[in-house]
């Protein structure tokens, strides 16, 4: 690697590092902050949840978190090849995705659900958790009825098959369809 290349990487990380100010919290605002810690902890907890069972079902589903744009993303997804009519080989990409943003002036969480199946986007999902909800119930109720609805994009008949996967453990090929 170019020496000169490295050396002005590390000095644009280190600008930018010094750049980065962090407001402190007000002492008003920090139960708010820790009871916004808390509920999202509760929602992600539901959200894996509903991804362990799926995944029962389409085993080659993996979880991803992350922070997109001022909101905790937390999604399950897979790439995977497949075949169309004729023999040509296509990459496709499927995800239902969570996008927890928190509203703490409002005291709530709103929730957007995105769905991806096959590259094709299906409509989006929206729900509001309150800080205070300890027991999840109505957001288990949204998470599953997603995940379910995904399911129902994913596992419909198509114009692809999965392309056969050999199993290093006996040779044999298996078909995910």
């Amino acid at each position: 690697m170019n020496q000169t290349f490295s050396q002005q990487l590390s000095a644009i990380r280190m600008r930018r590092q010094s750049q980065k100010v962090v407001a402190p919290a007000t002492s008003h605002e920090s139960p708010m902050v820790e009871a916004s810690l808390m509920c999202r902890e509760r929602m992600q907890e539901v959200i894996e949840g509903s991804h362990r069972v799926f995944v029962e079902s389409a085993p080659g589903f993996s979880l991803q978190r992350g922070f997109y744009e001022g909101s905790y993303v937390i999604g399950s997804g897979a790439d995977e090849w497949r075949l169309d009519r004729v023999g040509h080989s296509s990459k496709y990409y499927s995800t239902v995705t969570f996008y927890l943003t928190p509203r703490l002036s409002e005291r709530m969480f709103d929730v957007k659900c995105k769905m991806i199946v096959r590259n094709r986007e299906l409509e989006s999902a929206e729900w509001r958790v309150q800080l205070e909800d300890q027991d999840m119930e109505a957001f288990r109720q949204f998470a599953e009825d997603q995940f379910c609805r995904f399911a129902q994009g994913y596992f419909a008949k198509d114009d692809t098959v999965a392309m056969p996967v050999v199993s290093n453990e006996d040779a044999t090929i298996r078909v995910w369809t």
